[in-house]
């Protein structure tokens, strides 16, 4: 109990020292672009949960998020459940059939699609589906007021994918090295617990990419919110969603590093 104590307090002091980094960060770009703004006043206005006020949306920013924070968890969720699947079918059928030309293939491509940037992914999806999808929708997202199934999964099945891409080969990777490892069965809670984990180490990047995926399929989320903020010259909007993003990332990152096990099968134990 000691040791996850002092573990915990070590996390937590990463995390502290992370958001203040950022926080001076987001404040120093702020700070170019409305000059007037002063440290002390903004920072106990942060602390005490305003993050400012947005003009284009005009509502307060922490609102504007949060309006939009629901459609990023969608786009993340779906694209973790389609990374999740496709990389554990292809450990599974490496590992039944290591040397086979078409589990290499697999490898081969997921490992050139995770090196690909994701902005060029998405602009070839978006190509691809122009000279071949024949209508199909990718972009001007149509049902934010009024949830319509058939619509909402039209608009959301290119983003995800993209994003699926991007994370395929880490959940092979962890994947098949519990397979191969110990070779022996493990309990679904674990397998769940780990491949959380291995999503939660991996957020501040798929954040990144989400971040940048959403303005190119025009999906409203928080991501496209920095995005319009830039584009409208809303400073405050743009610093202050970047910075409750930060806080989310860390706050998640916080919890798997301190409740979720780096490695619950004890690899690391059998391969030595």
């Amino acid at each position: 109990m000691r040791d996850w104590f002092k573990a915990a307090a070590i996390n937590l002091g990463k995390a502290l020292a992370t958001a203040i980094a950022i926080t001076l960060i987001v404040f120093a770009l702020l700070k170019a672009a409305i000059p007037s703004t002063q440290f002390l006043p903004w920072l106990g206005k942060i602390l005490a949960g305003d993050f400012g006020y947005s003009r284009a949306y005009s509502a307060p920013v922490v609102a504007a998020f949060f309006e939009r924070l629901p459609f990023s968890l969608e786009l993340i969720v779906v694209s973790f459940a389609i990374a999740l699947t496709v990389g554990f079918v292809i450990a599974f059928l490496s590992s039944r059939s290591p040397s086979s030309v078409l589990s290499r293939i697999a490898g081969y491509v997921v490992l050139a699609l995770e090196s690909v940037p994701v902005f060029w992914l998405a602009l070839m999806l978006q190509v691809l589906v122009a000279l071949f999808g024949h209508g199909f929708p990718y972009d001007r997202f149509a049902s934010s007021d009024r949830f319509d199934l058939d619509d909402r999964l039209s608009h959301l099945i290119l983003p995800a994918v993209t994003l699926a891409l991007f994370q395929i080969q880490p959940l092979m990777e962890y994947a098949r090295s519990r397979r191969t490892a110990a070779g022996r069965s493990t309990a679904a809670r674990d397998w769940v617990a780990g491949a959380f984990a291995t999503f939660a180490w991996r957020l501040p990047a798929v954040i990144g990419a989400t971040f940048i995926i959403e303005p190119i399929f025009a999906w409203p989320g928080a991501g496209r919110l920095v995005f319009i903020a830039a584009d409208q010259g809303d400073f405050r909007l743009f610093s202050g969603v970047l910075l409750l993003a930060a806080l989310c990332v860390l706050t998640l990152r916080f919890i798997a590093e301190t409740f979720l096990p780096d490695d619950p099968f004890g690899v690391a134990n059998d391969v030595a």
